[in-house]
């Protein structure tokens, strides 16, 4: 895994492998941090030939509504590139926002 990203409190790592794309987040993701989160995930979209996009939150120790929104865009531009999104670990409001928004589709 490359460490790409980071800002004082949230690190966002990627592994790229057997057609995944797996974003490792770590710390606090909230309003001030939630754009590292968009800005490296679009890019190693961009960047990496994949089939699969998984954000993996289990080092992820607070969230809130923009955090949550950093990851539903990321779901957002992976559906748009054709690739299947999954979100695992990660504190029960995030992956309950996400799975909100998803059946609202």
């Amino acid at each position: 895994m490359t460490a790409v990203g980071s800002f004082p409190y949230l690190r966002v790592g990627i592994g790229v492998g057997a057609h995944r794309l797996r974003l490792t987040v770590a710390g606090r993701l909230d309003a001030a941090s939630a754009q590292l989160l968009t800005r490296v995930a679009c890019d190693a979209m961009r960047r990496h030939g994949a089939a699969v996009c998984e954000v993996v939150a289990d080092d992820v120790t607070d969230v809130d509504d923009a955090g949550a929104a950093a990851v539903q865009a990321c779901r957002a531009e992976a559906e748009r590139r054709g690739l299947v999104f999954s979100l695992s670990g990660g504190p029960d409001r995030l992956r309950a926002a996400v799975e909100d928004h998803t059946e609202s589709w």
